[in-house]
């Protein structure tokens, strides 16, 4: 309780004790008026008596009572009832010793005379009255003050009470906030005895390993079904005083619905004030999905290496197959050659831009692509992915068709991602069909729907059951043995999908297949094409520089450019070159190979746009190693014209004069 109150209750007491004296003083003196026999009634005297004794008990009171007040104040009980009686003994003294003045003054003559006695004797009430009026008035003060010493005390501990009620109010909050947070999240918590025991566990904790039932009171390791091999990595058991307080393990449990699931369990332990070990807390974190994200990243980190690889390999084939498709065209366009040598070159060049196509189909999916989009026909990505697949499928006796027509409405799509959805779900129906160890059959096709353009991947193997139609495209969900599958392809392929605002839909029934349906809108765009039969454009006769560390494709390229109305010049090496132009030689065109052992085609660049600048116009670069990243981005930055192995006489002769025509020679750096 506050000074102020301690004040105020100080002041009602005061108050009421004034008007108690005040009241009884009074009385006394109209008691004593009355009752005078004579008009010398010695009315002085009395009031003069009866304030002297107002005055003392006045004081008496403020000596004790503030006291008192100050003692119950603090809980002192035994000094405060000291205090109470000390003022019942002041009260008697006063009234006493005022009475026996009075009478002794009256005896003598002092302060009343004689007449006293008589009025004594006469009238006794005028004595006596007055008398007895102020020791009920004192008993009055003594019971207020009593009373209010206990309002005090009662306001004091009322206040108490307050900040009590208060401070439980602010605790239940805490409580029911911690309360929420424990049973809200997600994670399994427990406090557990030091051999294991379980004392208390969160909702979770009872969900995941024992629901409808009370886990209180039983061993923790055999609540979690831990495996027996994994005791000796039981983190609990690795915490001890002054030790570190928290142990983690990655552990298998298994939960009550039987399913086993990695868990990160970690124990924390809970000690006494004197140190004393009191239990622990386990707090156990399901990270299923965690380890699964890493498995994919694993996987992402193989793929990026098999990719790599695959860009390789890639460069080491096209250049054969450059060799093999160009002098194979060379060949048919020889007179002398007879028709069934005609047949067998065709047959050569034909099965070459096979190995070219397939050769590019695994560059256009192991290479990075920028997010764009093109208007386009799902027909062309459909048909990459069944080139790709085709071998594959004919292995496992699976055959593939395309059924789609070729006025298909077109959409805007991304050409690269839609190709890896389609990817995604033939490898699917693949598996699928595979594990029966029968013949079977995968279609892709495409059509117009009520304003959608529907492509669909359909196959007849064992189907899916209706119990997992509604996870199958849900993140890290999977029905593949572990090792085969991370439950994200699906789900990917369902955001690419909806991001370019269609969705997927499913239909399957066990025994009769699965049908994966991709409804993309259509879009109607106008789209100028520019009709024109004249000719492509050929640039006059030019000198040609042809730099290549292969010299069957050297001499391919200087063979095609001389048919082609120029005048040629071959070198193996980048360093040749560079000489050449030291030499005085001046060239209209420069076509560079990128990747050359010792210094390759931008080192070229570099050198020969630093000290040879004005001895060449403009410069093309030819590549089997577009797949690598670092490759693609220096051309870009520089803003060059990338011509890819293997490659056609036409497009060798078409680029030649674009270039020629344009002369733009790239920034060098």
């Amino acid at each position: 309780m506050g000074r102020g109150t301690v004040g105020f209750q100080q002041g009602v007491t005061l108050e009421k004790l004034f008007t108690i004296l005040g009241a009884t003083a009074l009385a006394a003196l109209v008691v004593g008026l009355a009752s005078a026999p004579t008009t010398r009634f010695p009315w002085e005297g009395l009031l003069c008596v009866h304030f002297v004794n107002l005055w003392l008990w006045i004081t008496a009171y403020i000596v004790t009572s503030r006291r008192y007040a100050e003692e119950r104040g603090k809980g002192n009980e035994g000094a405060a009832s000291v205090l109470f009686l000390l003022t019942l003994l002041t009260v008697a003294l006063v009234l006493g010793s005022a009475h026996a003045g009075l009478m002794l003054a009256s005896e003598h003559g002092v302060l009343l005379g004689g007449q006293v006695y008589r009025i004594a004797q006469q009238h006794p009430l005028a004595m006596a009255l007055p008398n007895v009026l102020l020791g009920v008035g004192a008993l009055a003060i003594l019971v207020t003050m009593r009373r209010e010493s206990n309002l005090s005390a009662l306001i004091e501990e009322s206040d108490t009470a307050r900040v009590i009620r208060q401070l439980n109010a602010e605790l239940s909050q805490e409580k029911q906030k911690l309360q929420t947070v424990v049973q809200g999240i997600r994670a399994a918590l427990a406090i557990v005895e030091p051999d294991g025991t379980i004392r208390w566990t969160n909702g979770i904790y009872n969900h995941w390993f024992g629901p409808g039932e009370s886990l209180v009171g039983r061993d923790s390791r055999v609540v979690l079904r831990v495996n027996y091999a994994d005791y000796s990595r039981w983190p609990h058991d690795r915490l001890a005083p002054g030790e570190p307080t928290v142990a983690q393990a990655e552990l298998s449990l298994t939960m009550a619905t039987g399913q086993q699931r990695p868990f990160l369990v970690s124990a924390y332990l809970l000690t006494s004030d004197d140190g004393v070990v009191t239990g622990h807390l386990q707090l156990l974190q399901d990270i299923a999905e965690q380890k699964a994200l890493q498995a994919q990243l694993v996987e992402t980190e193989k793929l990026s290496a098999v990719g790599q690889l695959i860009g390789s390999v890639a460069h080491e084939l096209n250049n054969p197959l450059a060799i093999l498709a160009g002098y194979s065209e060379l060949a048919l366009e020889d007179e002398s050659a007879d028709g069934a040598l005609k047949q067998t070159i065709e047959m050569i060049r034909t099965n070459t831009m096979r190995c070219q196509k397939v050769v590019r189909n695994l560059l256009s999916f192991v290479r990075r692509h920028k997010e764009e989009r093109v208007y386009k026909s799902v027909r062309d990505p459909m048909a990459a992915v069944l080139e790709l697949k085709r071998h594959q499928l004919m292995v496992d006796n699976i055959s593939g068709e395309l059924d789609c027509g070729l006025n298909l409405p077109m959409t805007m799509m991304d050409e690269h991602k839609l190709q890896q959805v389609f990817l995604n779900l033939v490898n699917n129906a693949h598996d699928a069909i595979a594990e029966l160890r029968r013949p079977g059959k995968i279609t892709l096709s495409a059509r117009q729907d009520d304003g959608w353009l529907v492509a669909s991947v359909a196959d007849d193997g064992p189907g899916i059951p209706a119990a997992l139609r509604e996870r199958v495209m849900s993140p890290f969900f999977t029905t593949k043995a572990p090792g085969r599958g991370t439950g994200l392809g699906l789900s990917i392929c369902k955001g690419i999908v909806e991001d370019m605002g269609g969705r997927m839909e499913l239909e399957s029934e066990p025994g009769k297949g699965t049908t994966f349906r991709i409804r993309l809108p259509i879009v109607r765009v106008q789209i100028d094409v520019p009709v024109s039969d004249a000719p492509a454009p050929v640039a006059p006769r030019s000198k040609v520089l042809v730099i290549d560390d292969e010299p069957e494709i050297a001499a391919q390229l200087g063979k095609m450019l001389t048919d082609a109305g120029h005048d040629c010049r071959t070198t193996g090496s980048a360093q040749k070159a560079l000489e050449l132009l030291a030499g005085g030689e001046r060239f209209d065109l420069v076509l560079c190979d990128l990747k050359m052992p010792g210094l390759d085609g931008f080192g070229f660049l570099e050198a020969a746009s630093r000290d040879h600048a004005e001895k060449f116009s403009s410069i093309l670069f030819l590549s089997g190693d577009t797949a690598n990243p670092r490759t693609r981005s220096r051309v870009e930055e520089k803003g060059m014209e990338l011509l890819e192995k293997p490659y056609s006489r036409s497009e060798i002769v078409g680029k030649v004069n674009e270039a020629l025509l344009a002369k733009k020679k790239p920034a060098a750096g």
